[in-house]
């Protein structure tokens, strides 16, 4: 059975499985699929963020510490489920994601950040 949700104009799917048909080795393909899915398609924002870093076992100061931020920021992006992250750290976390899980996204840095907000975002830091 599944049931569909919207939230913050995004749909979300929850499908319910039999327990009795539920494998430790299905459940991992499941995360796999949708964080390949994440990772090629859709806006990151703090919900997605959280998923990802959780299926890739890593708590916020281990994901931290391998991006080479602090954890506080991962906690900080995690606790603003429906706010996006910048573009520059939106393409970061992406490539950084695309890397761990070796997945193609096909684009390159410069194609996912606009110039201008490159820029500004390098003049803020």
């Amino acid at each position: 059975m599944k049931k569909m949700t919207s939230y913050a104009n995004l749909e979300y799917v929850t499908v319910y499985f039999p327990t009795n048909d539920v494998h430790a080795k299905s459940i991992l393909k499941v995360e796999t699929k949708i964080s390949r899915f994440i990772i090629k398609n859709r806006p990151l924002r703090g919900r997605e963020v959280q998923f990802l870093r959780k299926t890739s076992m890593l708590s916020c100061e281990k994901l931290g510490s391998k991006m080479g931020i602090s954890g506080t920021t991962i906690f900080k992006w995690e606790k603003a489920p429906s706010k996006r992250l910048s573009p520059p750290n939106e393409a970061f976390v992406r490539l950084f994601f695309a890397e761990l899980l070796s997945i193609s996204i096909g684009t390159s840095l410069k194609e996912m950040i606009p110039d201008k907000e490159t820029e500004l975002e390098l003049k803020a830091s």
